[in-house]
């Protein structure tokens, strides 16, 4: 399932009646997973509160895994370490002002930013 504009709210938050939702198809057996473009960093909280114990895709299918447990089909794909350099050495002339570089346990950035200026609120 996606989270956003779907799952969560208008505020990015989960509704009781979406957590006796999920939880019924959880108790019927149905395969419930997180499909999203956010970060694991702000999804993790979700996923924990919904109970699950399911793989969970993110980055726009870029990070497969499973927070609980090993999965066997846990994958990762990674841009290119040259085509990154090429973003962060020519940043001014490409009009860029933030980089950033996450991964599964980890969040970098060029400068520090405002939340609002990385695209997504906190919870």
């Amino acid at each position: 399932m996606d989270l956003d504009g779907t799952t969560l709210n208008s505020e990015s938050k989960l509704t009781n009646r979406t957590i006796k939702a999920i939880n019924k198809l959880n108790d019927t057996k149905h395969i419930v997973t997180i499909v999203t473009g956010r970060p694991t960093r702000l999804v993790t909280d979700i996923y924990n509160q919904l109970d699950l114990d399911t793989p969970m895709i993110n980055f726009n299918g870029s990070l497969g895994f499973n927070p609980n447990k090993k999965w066997q089909y846990e994958y990762k794909y990674n841009i290119d370490r040259d085509i990154a350099l090429h973003f962060v050495n020519h940043s001014e002339e490409l009009g860029i002002n933030l980089i950033t570089a996450e991964d599964r346990d980890l969040f970098l950035a060029n400068r520090p930013a405002a939340h609002e200026a990385l695209g997504f609120f906190p919870y």
